[in-house]
């Protein structure tokens, strides 16, 4: 993959260090609560990636690393601008840049999708023995989880979302996408997209 890097190196290793860490710091006050804690350091969390995705991978990069660095930034909008906000304006500024992000992702993993779970026969499931076509129906109902979690996000951001319920929907939807596009990485790549799906938007 054009501008990945062939090992860590010493930049990369700190990069990735400073991410752990604050993700630790975040996570460990989300369990307790929250509080000024996870306040602070959730605005961390966006830039520590896209300094870790940067060191690992140099010039000239190649168009996903681009679009992801893309990503990382309207993600980091969507964890930034709302606090300058209130009321609707606070919703609709993280709802819009999630939004974007996830479309951003999506075009990102697009070239991928013939070993996606899109693909007749996806080889992230070719450890599944049989014929063609149970694999093709293997696949079809992997994509299962991605809708039902699709559903849920929707059933629970619905009550508070009024006017921005179809925004919600189009939301849930490019977040589907991306999951599935991004089992084209490979198993890693499904479960990565498993562990890190962008924050379901609440209004205040």
């Amino acid at each position: 993959m054009r501008g990945m890097r062939g090992g860590i190196g010493a930049v990369s290793q700190a990069a990735l260090l400073a991410l752990a860490l604050v993700t630790a710091v975040h996570l460990a006050a989300q369990l307790r609560g929250g509080g000024p804690v996870a306040e602070v350091t959730q605005p961390l969390l966006m830039p520590l990636l896209l300094g870790a995705l940067l060191a690992g991978t140099e010039p000239p990069r190649g168009r996903l690393v681009r679009l992801f660095a893309l990503g990382l930034v309207l993600s980091w909008a969507g964890d930034t601008l709302p606090r300058l906000l209130d009321g609707q304006a606070q919703f609709l500024a993280m709802l819009t840049s999630f939004l974007l992000a996830q479309i951003v992702y999506a075009l990102a993993l697009w070239p991928l999708r013939g070993g996606s779970l899109l693909a007749e026969g996806p080889p992230v499931l070719s450890a599944v023995r049989g014929s063609g076509m149970r694999r093709v129906l293997a696949g079809r109902a992997a994509v299962l989880p991605y809708f039902v979690d699709a559903v849920v996000i929707v059933g629970l951001c619905a009550p508070s979302a009024g006017a921005l319920l179809p925004a919600l929907v189009v939301y849930a939807a490019a977040i589907c996408a991306m999951a599935v596009l991004a089992t084209g990485l490979g198993v890693r790549g499904g479960i990565g997209e498993r562990c890190s799906w962008s924050p379901i938007p609440s209004s205040p």
